[in-house]
């Protein structure tokens, strides 16, 4: 979608974290990407750090998708 990227929150749950001192920030706000895996039943990601910092948008999308969209990396937290 060209107003973020959208993710399955049926297979993911995803959250933003503070970089430094890991911990989780509110709807909006920019930090750390973090990854639970719902599905992965061998090796399961639990509060995976992708190392990406962007902000999670959950308003309703214009393309009519209800789910919650990851804005733009700004850049990496290891930078």
């Amino acid at each position: 979608c060209k107003k973020g990227m959208h993710i399955y929150e049926d297979a993911f749950i995803p959250e933003i974290i503070d970089p430094e001192t890991k911990a989780v920030l509110p709807a909006g706000a920019e930090g750390e990407l973090v990854l639970t895996t719902l599905v992965r039943e061998a090796f399961p990601m639990i509060r995976y750090r992708t190392g990406d910092i962007t902000r999670l948008d959950y308003a309703p999308c214009e393309c009519g998708r209800t789910l919650v969209r990851m804005q733009k990396v700004t850049r990496r937290s290891d930078d």
